[in-house]
């Protein structure tokens, strides 16, 4: 096994096991954000801002998105931190990690939980994509792939709260910097 699969390993298992929790300094942010006068919201909170012309010279934002990539019960402790500070933000849950459940709480609570759509990245791993070319020859198979994930998870669940426009926000995912 070579030096650098090594390194990733140890790295990996002290992010999974050793490393002590960050929740407290992620609590500590956002009082500090708050102090200093910063309205905290979700994606979607601040895009409707913008388009109805809310958003005025000197206002201060933080867009707090959380991708929720591997650990659900982290994230759950996040929001109870944002829950306790009135805090709302957007979690984007991957196929793998969604919890439905979990996703309609932070509704409710007037947070944002949507898709965290992965197919682009994923087929370009797939497939071993290196060009944007080679991407954009994909994006068919790319969108068709993206429709089939969501029809799934409709087909799970009704669609949390943000997720109404998500589909035509992102109906054709876009290809950037690849």
């Amino acid at each position: 096994m070579g030096r650098a699969k090594l390194t990733g390993l140890w790295n990996r298992a002290y992010a999974d096991f050793l490393m002590p929790s960050r929740l407290p300094l992620y609590r500590q942010f956002l009082e500090e954000a708050l102090r200093r006068d910063y309205t905290i919201c979700s994606v979607d909170c601040f895009w409707n801002k913008i388009q109805g012309n809310e958003i005025s010279h000197g206002d201060k934002y933080l867009v707090l998105r959380h991708d929720i990539d591997t650990d659900t019960a982290t994230a759950k402790m996040m929001w109870r931190i944002d829950q306790g500070l009135g805090v709302k933000s957007s979690y984007y849950f991957r196929l793998s990690t969604l919890d439905i459940s979990f996703m309609q709480d932070i509704a409710r609570s007037g947070g944002e939980a949507s898709y965290h759509y992965e197919e682009l990245a994923q087929v370009a791993k797939e497939k071993h994509l290196k060009t944007r070319d080679q991407v954009l020859c994909q994006m068919p198979y790319i969108r068709d792939l993206f429709h089939r994930n969501l029809d799934s998870l409709k087909k799970k669940q009704r669609p949390p709260a943000g997720y109404r426009r998500f589909p035509r926000r992102l109906r054709q995912p876009e290809v950037a910097n690849v």
